[in-house]
């Protein structure tokens, strides 16, 4: 589309879709004086409307957003240096073991797995890492995806509420990739929070 119609194309009544470098300034403004509230097609994908992510209201998302600035300054950031490290040095082991084999590797599952590991360690504690896994936990990931459901649910927001009703045995026959995730969820050591 957009290289039939431009850079900035209206893809519905309230949603354009921009591909122009120049624009993101204007896009994702820092201006205080500039208000945006989420567009209801976006909110339609979450279930739960208490979070930060799926907040429509601006100034309400800017106090709830307020609450978790200060894990990411730039001295908690720096903090990080040590799991990125450690996330690193598992990265390289397993580009070391490739060394020597033929056929492709799976690059983009090895980044994804670096980023969920260091994500999990800052935001949950330690736990199951992704890169240590032979697959690099690729179930997990395929229920991250994009997919048909994920397009439904943008325009009807009521299948994302049903299908969260579901127990996770009906799930799961559906999409089987499904219990890493649920897995991911239920484990207690994953549930613990780091507010120091």
């Amino acid at each position: 589309m957009h290289q039939r119609y431009g850079p900035v194309v209206r893809i519905m009544p309230n949603i354009l879709h921009v591909n122009d470098p120049s624009f993101v300034d204007i896009l994702y403004t820092q201006s205080p004086l500039q208000k945006r509230e989420r567009g209801q097609t976006v909110l339609n994908m979450f279930t739960d409307h208490l979070s930060m992510l799926p907040t429509r209201d601006h100034d309400l998302h800017r106090r709830r957003r307020a609450i978790l600035s200060r894990f990411f300054s730039q001295q908690r950031v720096r903090q990080l240096a040590p799991i990125i490290e450690r996330t690193l040095s598992d990265l390289f082991q397993r580009l070391e073991s490739w060394q020597g084999t033929d056929g492709p590797f799976p690059l983009n599952a090895a980044y994804k797995a670096a980023t969920k590991d260091v994500i999990q360690a800052y935001a949950l504690g330690e736990g199951d890492k992704c890169l240590l896994k032979d697959d690099f936990n690729a179930a997990f990931f395929a229920t991250m995806a994009a997919g048909p459901l994920t397009h439904i649910a943008v325009h009807f927001h009521w299948v994302p509420a049903f299908m969260t009703k579901l127990p996770a045995s009906v799930i799961t026959s559906m999409s089987p990739h499904v219990l890493a995730f649920i897995h991911f969820v239920e484990v207690p050591s994953l549930l613990i929070v780091r507010v120091d």
